[in-house]
């Protein structure tokens, strides 16, 4: 509005006396504001410090000094108003741009309604916090020009400031920090808008979260979590709305409500509805009449601007600026201070429902999870009273059936032991011990002439005698007999049980010592050579081999009841009996020679017994070292010479794979296996737990085929090493890691079958290299 002159005074809007000469004393009211704030005009009423006894009249230090920074002072909100105007008429299209690229800001393709809602809820939250930083930025720099509200501030206000700023040649500092607090005014009234924007959006993700989330369909942990996240979001929700207040309301709301923050949510937004319903009642009630409007100061006004409004109202009323427009301010601010109240107590009312929703429903859980709970005790209380029952049956039953059993049980163990003591590898009747001899365990025998045995006999001492000759160390073998055993079919592998006898003299050289008599006053002796049986089916293959380990001598002893030479070992139980042809103190015969066949004993027609002269073998199968061998010795009356007794092979007998094996990691086969040997891996022995084999060579095939088809072992091999072991081969060790024709990884019973190890537990086996192979049994070789 242009100015009017009367005389040389011109009278502006605002209420400013402005000389168009050298100011006179302020003796008027003046009043003040800017295009685009809210200008307002004061025309009556002093300043305060102006009035009657004030000060003396001031002069402006300049001519026409006023009027210079009203004037700068108005170029100054023109070109605020110039451009703030496009963002003011597009405000709502902007507004509703930014919310949407919130809300789908975090939204994947496909996403469910839930996972939507989530994701607009999350962006909003955080379109928020970025929002109430930029506030909190724009309110500091707004205060830091005159430490109050800009808008609505009358004129006198800068022309105060810039007469303080020209004495101290601060000027354009004055402008420019008039010129920022006032653009920081209007960013502060455009983040109101978008706060106002922002609240239905709020409640209508709050909703689709409730409708979209069906908690009866999740266990008790998710129901918790999701009742949580609910929570969490009134949480954020309220301050939120509490921070949308204008400043003098925050403070009526913590003023009427000071216990409202040391209770549970729910009783929070109670305390703070009733707050905002007494504030609202008492502001609506406030409002008055009044007699002319500011046209400058219209509603609906922001946050920002009831600050302001509520800021220039307290200035009047401390007369520090004109009284003009007073009762309209007043009734104005009552007015909207009513609207946002009542538009937060909306907001909080929707927000107590859904906390009392949420501690419903988290009431409901608690309640449902304990009642699983204690039906799950119940339940598991009743297993277990059901379960010390079945154990007092079953251990009342136990005591009953082994009552009833000792009785059987002991009967049976002493029919058991008679019939041990009566049968035991009575097979050994009419046996000479002066001649090798291979013998089934048991009421037969073997249908082989006297002169096989003899030849053999022959083809034992020739080997010595030639391998005796030869000055370097020998680690080989050499077949000295195949036999043929013709098994009855009706007898199954496990039962085709035999052991094979050799003259202790046979083994030793003249030359050598007497071994007869070491055996007679030792607990074990180490013998140079030593016979080893090995055989697949009914054909058994007779080696000498060099020796390598202490064999044990047990002496055998004469029952004059039954009238043979005894011998009882351990694990398992079994008894050796030698039948004499003639019993001690007899003249008649020899006992060396064949007694006729007991009667009742079973003959094997069909066997056959081929001596071999002196045949080299090259490098032995080290398992034949690993066979239960023992010397036997005879009373001293009784003529017999010490023989050494070598059973049957258990890995020729039928059994299944168990063991835990151990976890590996890395290269199984690597530096274990050059030493004492790598395990086998857990993997490998919990897929063949229980597998049914015939003996440790089906054992073995059974081992590489479980390697070749583990991802992670078979990883470590190479492509000719996969096809050997998918045939069940073992796999080929480096050529450092050879010996001689020995070429392939071995498996090795750590407790040898000999001491009792187990055959077919995998605990027992180590992978060892040939190289290392010899080693464990041979130890250093050159």
């Amino acid at each position: 509005m242009p100015p009017q002159k009367i005389g040389s005074t011109y009278y502006l809007d605002e209420g400013l006396y402005i000389n168009a000469y050298r100011d006179k004393p302020f003796t008027g009211g003046i009043g003040g504001g800017g295009s685009g704030s809210g200008g307002w005009g004061l025309n009556e009423g002093p300043r305060r410090g102006e009035g009657q006894g004030s000060q003396r009249p001031r002069h402006d230090i300049i001519p026409g000094w006023n009027t210079i920074l009203f004037d700068e002072l108005k170029g100054i909100n023109a070109d605020i108003d110039k451009k703030m105007a496009p963002r003011y008429n597009a405000l709502s299209k902007t507004i509703e741009i930014e919310i949407n690229e919130a809300k789908i800001r975090h939204i994947s393709k496909g996403a469910t309604p839930y996972i939507k809602a989530k994701a607009e809820q999350r962006g909003l939250f955080e379109l928020i916090h970025s929002k109430r930083s930029e506030y909190t930025t724009h309110l500091e720099r707004e205060l830091s020009f005159w430490g109050s509200n800009i808008f609505y501030k009358p004129p006198i206000y800068f022309i105060s400031k810039g007469t303080k700023l020209l004495k101290k040649n601060k000027l354009d500092a004055a402008f420019l920090g008039y010129e920022t607090s006032l653009q920081s005014a209007h960013e502060r009234k455009i983040i109101d808008r978008i706060f106002e924007a922002i609240r239905p959006h709020l409640h209508a993700t709050a909703k689709a979260l409730e409708t979209a989330e069906n908690l009866a369909q999740l266990d008790y942990a998710l129901t918790i979590k999701t009742l949580d996240e609910r929570a969490d979001a009134i949480r954020i929700e309220q301050v939120f709305y509490f921070q949308t207040l204008p400043g003098f309301l925050q403070n009526d709301l913590l003023r009427a409500s000071p216990k409202a923050s040391q209770q549970n949510s729910v009783q929070t937004l109670a305390y703070y509805e009733q707050a905002l319903r007494t504030l609202a009642a008492n502001r609506a009630k406030a409002i008055t009449p009044y007699l002319k409007a500011n046209p400058n100061i219209k509603a609906p006004l922001t946050s920002a601007e009831l600050e302001a409004l509520d800021s220039l109202i307290q200035h009047q009323q401390l007369k520090g600026v004109g009284p003009r427009w007073l009762d309209y301010h007043k009734s104005l601010l009552n007015k909207e201070s009513a609207r946002i109240l009542n538009d937060t107590l909306t907001a909080f009312s929707g927000l107590n429902a859904r906390a009392k929703r949420v501690e419903q429903q988290r009431t409901a859980a608690n309640a449902q999870e304990a009642a699983r709970k204690k039906a799950e005790a119940e339940r598991k209380a009743k297993e277990l009273a059901q379960q010390k029952a079945d154990a007092a049956r079953k251990a009342e039953e136990l005591a009953r059936q082994k009552t009833e059993a000792e009785p059987r049980a002991k009967e049976a163990q002493q029919r058991a032991e008679a019939e041990r003591q009566e049968i035991s590898f009575i097979a050994l009747e009419g046996a000479s011990v002066s001649l090798p001899l291979a013998l089934p365990i048991g009421a037969a025998t073997f249908a082989i002439p006297q002169t096989a045995y003899i030849a053999l006999q022959n083809a034992i001492q020739e080997a010595v005698t030639g391998l005796a000759r030869i000055a370097a160390p020998v680690v080989g073998n050499i077949l000295v007999g195949t036999l043929f055993l013709a098994w009855p079919s009706t007898l199954g592998n496990s039962e085709r049980r035999y052991l094979v006898s050799v003259p202790l003299t046979d083994l030793s050289t003249p030359d050598r010592p007497d071994l007869a008599a070491l055996a007679l006053k030792s607990e074990s002796i180490d013998l140079p050579y030593l016979i080893a049986s090995s055989g697949s089916g009914a054909e058994l293959d007779l080696y000498l081999t060099p020796g390598g380990r202490a064999v044990p001598v047990r002496a055998a002893t004469f029952d004059s009841q039954r009238q043979v030479y005894s011998l009882a070992l351990d694990n398992p139980q079994r008894i050796l009996t030698w039948t004499p042809a003639n019993a001690p103190g007899s003249e008649h015969g020899s006992p060396t020679s064949l007694p006729p066949i007991p009667p009742g004993s079973v003959v094997y027609t069909g066997s056959s017994l081929n001596p071999v002269k002196t045949e080299q073998q090259g490098y032995p199968a080290l398992d034949l070292l690993d066979q239960e061998r023992l010397i036997v010795t005879f009373p001293a009356d009784s003529g017999l010479p010490p023989i050494l007794v070598i059973f049957k092979d258990p890995r020729l007998d039928p059994g299944e794979h168990y063991g835990q094996g151990l976890p590996t990691s890395g290269v199984w086969l690597g530096d274990q296996a050059r030493s004492s040997g790598a395990p086998i891996p857990s993997q490998i022995s919990k897929a063949l737990s229980g597998k049914a084999v015939r003996d440790m060579k089906e054992f073995r095939e059974d081992i590489w085929k479980a390697v070749a088809q583990d991802n992670q072992l078979s990883a470590q091999f190479s492509e000719a090493n996969l096809k050997r072991m998918a045939s069940g081969l073992a796999p080929k060790v480096q050529s450092i890691d050879r010996h001689k024709s020995q070429s392939t990884f071995v498996l090795h019973h750590h407790i040898p079958v000999s001491a009792g190890g187990a055959v077919y537990d995998h605990d027992n086996i180590r992978v060892v290299t040939p190289k290392a192979h010899l080693q464990i049994h041979y130890g250093e070789q050159p």
